[in-house]
């Protein structure tokens, strides 16, 4: 477990350094005397002294993601091969560090290959790494990887120094955990012909497309994002195969056929393993599975719920 919050530590070697040591509210206390210093509540936290502060400052954690989290890290000045001296580092290492961390063409990574954008067209099929995709999916809009509740509270955090309500009222950018299987190939596609397939949804959403279906509306505007061709029949199934945690799909739940119609997006490959927090087990996945990048809630159009299969739908056990 990293410690809650990261230090850039100043010095002779590290003259350069400033910023802000309160991620919040953008109040400064490096380099200042004791007596010029502002309170922050975030180095008061850690319990940073004045004396520390400083010659500190707080930075937002590469490894959660979050504000104000990480752990101690020093940063150098200079890039040479001529010396020695603290705070440098040789372009040898560099050059190590840089393979180590996957930040090249050949072995991408957060570097220079997350892939968020859907740009596969009725003609033209695109196909990816899982690990690039997974990138995308939890790297938030500066960079860093935020999902579920860190990713809500940054969202929040932003929102407040814009002098907004809620992250509700910024600009969508959803992240989420990383949901394909390593190691394989994910193809995001156009379906050019009705293809059928089978989701998983939980008592409120029957409930909520079976009252649709007894409107004359189309139930699909409850469907969820996510759907399969893997037959699903267990609640293990719907936990191992499909790698779904408790804390997203709970209580009574049901399978439905649809089928997507042509010209719907798709992106499309095997399931990833998740660990629930739930539960704390890691699920295996391993099933098939697609994303609708139209999703049923705002194209319902594009979906057709097979009416039968929502009558005679089963508790799974």
């Amino acid at each position: 477990m990293l410690p809650p919050f990261s230090l850039f530590l100043g010095g002779d070697n590290y003259p350069d350094i400033g910023g802000s040591d309160n991620v919040v509210t953008g109040a400064s206390n490096y380099g200042k005397k004791q007596s010029d210093q502002v309170p922050s509540a975030a180095l008061d936290a850690i319990r940073v002294d004045k004396n520390t502060a400083g010659k500190a400052k707080l930075v937002v954690g590469l490894s959660t993601g979050v504000a104000g989290s990480g752990n101690l890290l020093l940063k150098p000045k200079f890039v040479g091969n001529t010396t020695n001296k603290a705070g440098t580092v040789s372009k040898a290492e560099v050059k190590v560090a840089k393979i180590e961390n996957n930040v090249n063409a050949e072995n991408p990574s957060f570097g220079s290959a997350v892939v968020r954008e859907f740009t596969a067209t009725p003609n033209h099929q695109v196909v990816h790494r899982a690990e690039n995709i997974n990138a995308g999916q939890v790297t938030d809009r500066d960079g860093l990887q935020r999902v579920d509740n860190i990713k809500w509270i940054s969202d929040n955090q932003v929102a407040e120094n814009l002098g907004l309500q809620s992250g509700r009222q910024l600009d969508r950018w959803g992240t989420q955990r990383p949901a394909w299987k390593n190691g394989t190939l994910v193809t995001d596609h156009v379906l050019t012909e009705p293809r059928k397939f089978q989701m998983v949804i939980d008592q409120r959403q029957l409930e909520q497309m079976k009252e649709a279906a007894r409107n004359n509306e189309n139930p699909a505007v409850n469907l969820g994002g996510w759907a399969t061709d893997t037959p699903v029949t267990t609640v293990s199934d719907v936990r191992n195969k499909l790698a779904v945690p408790e804390e997203w799909k709970s209580g009574n739940l049901y399978v439905v056929e649809l089928t997507a119609k042509p010209g719907t997006k798709v992106r499309e490959g095997t399931v990833g393993d998740m660990w629930s927090t739930e539960t704390e087990l890691r699920l295996p996945g391993g099933g098939h599975q697609v994303e609708f990048k139209d999703h049923p809630a705002t194209s319902p159009e594009n979906f057709e719920v097979d009416l039968e299969s929502l009558d005679k739908a089963k508790t799974l056990k």
